[in-house]
């Protein structure tokens, strides 16, 4: 038992040490992560930013390349001629496959004024239905003809599912066909959620992007969701974490439509970038600084310590010494009064009491206090009455600390000659101790009143 009181402030020092370097592991951690995710936030937005160019750049070459199919005379005759010629589907066959083959669409749609799809690459189920009572009305197509037989301008429908193209998540753009400024239909192109048309930015490993469009949004594999599934709003530019993840969304128009572009950058991403070198060189250097702080408390520790504390010997030397004093003719108690008066302007209001008496009294405490160095309990008592006078006369711990060094003048000087050496220093070291002892007493003293 004794063993581990001796270590207990081993043992803070060590348990400071270990709370030290895991604060500070933590901080520069934390860091890490910070700094990470200022370099993944800037890459993204330049991510973004390429991204949204490329979207909207290919947004109008589609919107070129549709009003060059329109204004064909190809396209046109195939609409005037349609209902007369039976080989007209058949000519436009080959050019409708190369065309859907050459630009990635997934169909290229042909519809009369009426809203009769006349003409489908694909040849889904669309195909000869009507898109003003029928079936796909409400569809993104729908939604196109419905525009076009208003505006007679180019048409964009945002990505919707499509039913015909097996609830495939498409967009349609769609430009009126004119002869003569007399309206004859629209020809349509079927997009598919592809990253290839829609996002070529710079793709970051391990880090996902999403299209977002006005109810779904997609990734690099077409797999779509509605926009309700992602869990927080997104309706305007964004940098959150979320379960440890990092989600950076950034809105934009195209034309008339109101997309985005989210990329989620999960744990992985911060956890490879980490400089863990430098996270440990933090902690190494914690646990130095703090180790040599803890060396630093201890050493003050014992030695103040060792100060405070006098071994049997020490106490036997100090009494043996002021015994064989006590029995010579000297005046030392007066001669400490005007010492600690004078030196140390201490006053303790005597000035109508006889100076004999002060002296004898001074040195009646000091017996006092001599004879129970080694009763805790006695010594205590003995001390406690000091500080109730010190604290009577305001008598301060800083005047406290020089009487062990007046004391000893006065004892050497009553003497006629110095303290041998091994007295004089267990004088110091008892004397310092008790110095202590009744500054602590006093300020509990002083508390008390």
């Amino acid at each position: 038992m004794s063993l581990v009181k001796r270590n207990i402030p081993q043992i803070y020092g060590l348990i400071f040490s270990i709370i030290t370097m895991l604060i500070v592991g933590k901080i520069s951690y934390e860091l890490e992560i910070d700094r990470i995710k200022v370099k993944v936030v800037e890459n993204l937005n330049l991510n973004h930013a390429l991204s949204i160019a490329s979207i909207s750049g290919d947004l109008m070459a589609l919107q070129e390349e549709i009003q060059l199919l329109a204004e064909s005379e190809r396209i046109k005759n195939f609409v005037n001629n349609v209902s007369s010629n039976p080989n007209a589907v058949a000519n436009l066959g080959e050019w409708g496959n190369k065309i859907v083959a050459h630009f990635g669409y997934h169909d290229v749609l042909i519809i009369n004024e009426k809203g009769d799809v006349i003409y489908s690459v694909a040849k889904e189920k669309d195909l000869g239905t009507n898109l003003v009572n029928g079936p796909f009305a409400n569809s993104g197509l729908g939604k196109v003809n419905e525009r076009i037989q208003k505006t007679k301008e180019f048409s964009v429908a945002d990505f919707s599912i499509y039913e015909p193209s097996n609830n495939m998540l498409s967009g349609f753009v769609g430009a009126p066909i004119f002869e003569d400024k007399k309206y004859l239909g629209f020809i349509s192109i079927q997009l598919s959620t592809s990253f290839e048309k829609l996002n070529i930015g710079v793709h970051i490993k391990n880090i996902e992007d999403y299209i977002i469009t006005t109810s779904y949004y997609f990734d690099r594999e077409a797999k779509f969701q509605s926009i309700d599934n992602i869990g927080f709003k997104i309706s305007k530019e964004a940098s959150i974490i979320m379960r440890d993840s990092l989600f950076l969304f950034t809105p934009f128009k195209l034309g008339n439509l109101s997309w985005g572009i989210l990329s989620v950058a999960p744990p992985i991403v911060f956890k490879n970038d980490i400089r863990w070198s430098q996270i440990w060189y933090h902690v190494i250097l914690a646990l130095l600084v703090s180790r040599i702080l803890v060396l630093l408390v201890l050493f003050q520790y014992k030695k103040s310590k060792k100060a405070l504390v006098y071994i049997e010997n020490e106490v036997m030397l100090v009494q043996n010494t002021w015994h064989q004093f006590s029995k010579t003719d000297h005046s030392f108690g007066t001669d400490f009064y005007y010492r600690i008066k004078n030196k140390d302007n201490i006053e303790l209001g005597v000035e109508h009491e006889s100076i004999d008496n002060v002296g004898s009294l001074i040195e009646q405490n000091v017996t006092q206090i001599i004879d129970t160095l080694l009763n805790k309990g006695e010594l205590n008592h003995n001390l406690l009455e000091v500080a109730k006078v010190c604290s009577k006369f305001h008598i301060s711990s800083a005047q406290i600390l020089k009487i062990p060094e007046l004391f000893l003048e006065s004892f050497e000087d009553e003497m006629g000659s110095e303290i041998p050496i091994r007295a004089k220093l267990a004088w110091q070291k008892i004397l310092k101790s008790l110095s202590a002892q009744l500054i602590g007493l006093l300020k509990k003293q002083t508390n008390l009143n």
